[in-house]
Order: C-alpha cells, then structure tokens, then sequence
C-alpha cells in the first residue's frame, strides 16, 4: 500500500466551459496487486492518483472518480482506492 498525493488533470476544460472549482488537497491511499518483483521496485513517484476534471457538466457539489495511473508499470493495477470518489464544490465562474 501507498499514500501517495491526488493530482488534477484537465482543470483548464472546466474553466473553458465557465467554471470555477475548490481544488480539494488530498493524500490518496492505493493497494496494488502484481508481480513481486515490479512492486518491490515501485516507490511512490511511479503511482499517479488523480481526478480528471474534463467529467465537470454543471455546478455544485460534483463527486468524481479517482483514477490511478501505473501505465509505465507492466503487470500492475489497482486492487484498492481510497478514497475513491472526491467531492469537488463547482460553480459558475464570475465573469472578468
């Protein structure tokens, strides 16, 4: 098992459509499952969790799926996410 930091990845498709969002700071928690070599290698950089922001339609409270990333890691994938949903406050961005 991992902690590792949540990361944010589309951000600026959201604010293209016209919102703002309260970034959540979050520590992720990961379980993988794979071959014991490759994870008795693995240190915490080779694991990206994060929430994909393009998924943000309207305003509120919108929860969105953490997704984790180990596509430079053969044989390797998920066996546990916590949290694995985030809450993200959206609103309507103020026009300039």
């Amino acid at each position: 098992s991992f902690t590792i930091p949540l990361s944010y990845r589309n951000i600026e498709i959201a604010e293209d459509k016209g919102f703002d969002m309260q970034i959540p700071l979050q520590q992720i928690q990961v379980t993988l499952m794979g071959r014991e070599k490759t994870i008795s290698d693995l240190n915490r950089d080779d694991v990206v969790a994060y929430i994909d922001f393009a998924e943000v339609e309207e305003a509120g409270l919108v929860r969105l799926s953490v997704n984790v990333d180990t596509s430079g890691l053969l044989h390797l994938r998920p066996t546990f996410i916590s949290p694995s949903t985030i809450t993200v406050s959206v609103r309507e961005a103020a026009e300039p």
